[in-house]
């Protein structure tokens, strides 16, 4: 039994325990420290190298214990807040003086508005007290002036009848009071001197007017009311004559003119107008010299394109100062009648002008360039052999597109009447003497 292993299990814990190996030495353990301290202080000499350590103080061990390790970065933080500080102080500083400065000029703005409202309350102070004086001052000069009017009719009740011998005026000596101690004159201006010599008679009173019965008064207002029609109607003729002159200087002729093509609707010819205006201004003195009466039919007719938008326009804005002259009444006053044909004839000479214009370029450009008329299609009863050639020629087809009118025909001159209503109105009176005058009035058209 002995000598053998035992039969039971070993359960004792320490049966197993090994000793373990013991570490390094404390001399190793100091060494081991001190290296890790000099290469602490030779990185903490790199960044703050005026940072002085003593040798022999024990720094501790790692950043762990708040010592002299800590201590430059405690400085700092130290410095830092100092620095921020400062500048708070500086700031509040800036801020008090911005403040102070602020409450000097209001200070100051309230000095300049409390003596301005004060200098303005002394001016009304001033005006109220010479609006006083002057009340003070009128009513004393009424009050002398009531006294001589109470004297005069003394005197006069007093004094004897005119011629009769012995009248002497009697002088009566009025005692006047002295004014109050609250009516004093200013020192600018002194009270005025006694009252005039009894003697001067007072002032007559003036005339009145005797008032207009009603029809007086009807008859000045109907005059009024006319000679302000009669102004109206003179403002509107000088209006229209001046519209008028501002068209004339804002028209241009122009020189490419479009017109309808003859038996084609819808289609135009554009012509060009090379002849200069001033060409025209001389009116044609012989009827038998002005464009035919045909050239105004099929044959030449302005057409309505861009290219003809200016002349159409200019041509509509004469017609509507003809329609505005013709509103215009003359009152029954020969000179509005005689300024408004003035007017009227200046106008119509403009449009006969502009007329001559495209209907000569019109001419021209037949011209040129003759009409080729269709071939018309052959009646019921005629052949084609009697029709002739299948073109006709272009002497045919120019005498065929514009037909000549007879010498007794062109030496008729066609005159179309023309007068507004307000003339007709207003001439009824004087129609004998305004016969030449209606005459000058009538519109030729060519």
């Amino acid at each position: 039994m002995f000598g053998q292993q035992p039969w039971y299990y070993q359960s004792n814990p320490y049966a197993s325990y090994q000793p373990t190996q013991r570490g390094p030495s404390e001399e190793q353990i100091a060494e081991q420290r001190r290296r890790s301290l000099l290469a602490q202080r030779a990185r903490r000499a790199q960044w703050l190298p005026d940072e002085v350590f003593d040798e022999d103080e024990d720094d501790g061990w790692g950043f762990g214990n708040y010592g002299r390790q800590a201590s430059p970065y405690a400085e700092l933080k130290r410095r830092q807040e100092l620095a921020e500080q400062q500048r708070r102080q500086e700031a509040l500083k800036k801020l008090q003086a911005i403040e102070s400065m602020r409450r000097q000029e209001e200070q100051r703005r309230n000095e300049v508005l409390l003596r301005k409202q004060k200098e303005e309350e002394e001016a009304k102070q001033e005006m109220w007290a010479q609006q006083r004086q002057q009340a003070l001052k009128e009513q004393e000069e009424q009050r002398q002036r009531a006294e001589q009017e109470k004297l005069a009719q003394s005197q006069r009740k007093a004094s004897p009848t005119r011629g009769s011998p012995g009248a002497v005026p009697i002088p009566i000596h009025v005692r006047r009071d002295s004014p109050s101690p609250a009516r004093k004159y200013p020192a600018s201006s002194p009270p005025r001197a006694s009252a005039e010599p009894q003697s001067q008679s007072p002032k007559s009173p003036k005339l009145q007017k005797p008032a207009l019965t009603l029809e007086e008064q009807n008859e000045a207002a109907s005059r009024i009311q006319q000679q302000y029609r009669v102004h109206a109607s003179i403002r509107a003729l000088d209006q229209a004559a001046s519209d008028f002159e501002k068209l004339k200087k804002a028209f241009v002729y122009p020189h490419i003119i479009d017109f309808q093509k003859p038996g084609a609707p819808g289609e135009h010819l554009t012509a060009p107008a090379y002849r200069p205006p001033s060409d025209f201004d001389k009116e044609p003195e012989d009827e038998s010299e002005e464009t035919p009466m045909d050239v105004d039919g099929a044959e030449c007719k302005l057409d309505f394109t861009s290219t003809n938008y200016p002349l159409n326009s200019h041509l509509e804005a004469l017609d509507k100062l003809l329609m505005r002259l013709d509103g215009v009444e003359s009152w029954g006053q020969k000179k509005i009648r005689i300024k408004r044909r003035g007017v009227v004839k200046n106008i119509e000479r403009e449009q006969a002008k502009l007329e001559r214009y495209w209907r000569q370029a019109w001419m021209d450009y037949i011209e040129k360039h003759p009409l080729q008329q269709e071939p018309s299609a052959p009646a019921d009863d005629a052949s084609p052999m009697e029709t002739g050639d299948d073109e006709p020629k272009a002497s045919e087809v120019s005498r065929t597109a514009t037909p000549k009118v007879p010498d007794e025909l062109r030496a008729v001159p066609i005159h179309i009447h023309h007068q507004s209503e307000s003339e007709n109105e207003s001439s009824g009176d004087d129609l004998g003497q305004d016969v030449d005058a209606i005459d000058e009035a009538d519109f030729e058209w060519f």
